[in-house]
């Protein structure tokens, strides 16, 4: 008996419990990279997790361009999960703020009750930090660019400003690297290092996220698997950059202007 209904139900797929396995093997050959000093399992694990993520995404293409069972209600569900996605993003980067906040009204004797601690010299807002942020706060204007573009139907417009918004990305994440390396202190030396290496580290690992889905977006276009109506993946990384690019923002206010 066929059931009649507004919502799509998947064939069978080994998506699920795939993903589940490779990202449980990626969390675990982080603590193997860090201790062991060795990348061969968290290569592989990243390659397998993007490898499924790749299989998932080609059969959502299948179902949703080809096939065309991704209506209304679908999207509406897809488009409330993004909003849930984004708000769990806030709650973690919030947690790191409020840790920043403490320690830093609360500072303990063991650091000089001081923020910064005594013999940490942390780096100056006006430098590279000020350069990144305004370069992703680029990006952000370029994609916004890019939607408009492809709302207009202007393809060349679209790709230019897509291929221009990973390229800002790409740069950002060198200058970061760039920044680690010249860093004066190191992730173990106190709290406010700690907290500093974890939240520009998050982002920056959010911010390769981003460009990765951009990217994504950028491939689907030269097939023309984007319309002025049919858009919710490229809308979803959009939203998901943007809210990147404030976080930026707030960790440039937060841990540089406010950690001198």
């Amino acid at each position: 008996m066929t059931l009649h209904h507004p919502f799509h139900m998947t064939d069978n797929s080994p998506c699920p419990i795939t993903i589940s396995m490779t990202t449980f093997s990626l969390a675990l050959s982080i603590p193997l990279c860090l201790f062991n000093l060795t990348l061969t399992p968290f290569l592989l694990s990243s390659c397998l997790s993007l490898l499924t993520i790749l299989l998932c995404a080609n059969d959502m293409k299948r179902e949703s361009s080809n096939q065309g069972f991704y209506a209304l209600f679908p999207l509406i569900n897809l488009q409330t999960a993004m909003l849930l996605f984004i708000l769990s993003e806030i709650l973690l980067f919030s947690s790191f703020f409020c840790t920043f906040f403490h320690s830093s009204l609360n500072p303990n004797i063991c650091i000089g009750i001081t923020c910064p601690p005594l013999g940490i010299d942390p780096i100056t807002p006006i430098d590279t930090p000020l350069l990144n942020t305004l370069i992703l706060l680029g990006s952000g204007g370029s994609i916004t660019c890019a939607h408009h573009s492809l709302l207009k139907n202007n393809y060349s417009q679209f790709k230019f400003s897509m291929v221009l918004t990973i390229t800002l990305a790409i740069y950002f994440t060198i200058l970061q690297k760039m920044e680690y390396n010249h860093c004066p202190f190191s992730f173990s030396d106190s709290i406010f290092s700690s907290i500093f290496f974890i939240s520009t580290g998050f982002h920056g690992i959010h911010v390769l996220l981003g460009s990765s889905l951009l990217s994504y977006s950028l491939i689907r276009s030269f097939f023309l698997l984007f319309t002025p109506s049919h858009h919710f993946s490229f809308e979803a990384a959009a939203c998901y950059c943007h809210f990147v690019d404030a976080v930026c923002l707030f960790l440039y206010l937060i841990i540089y202007c406010c950690g001198m």
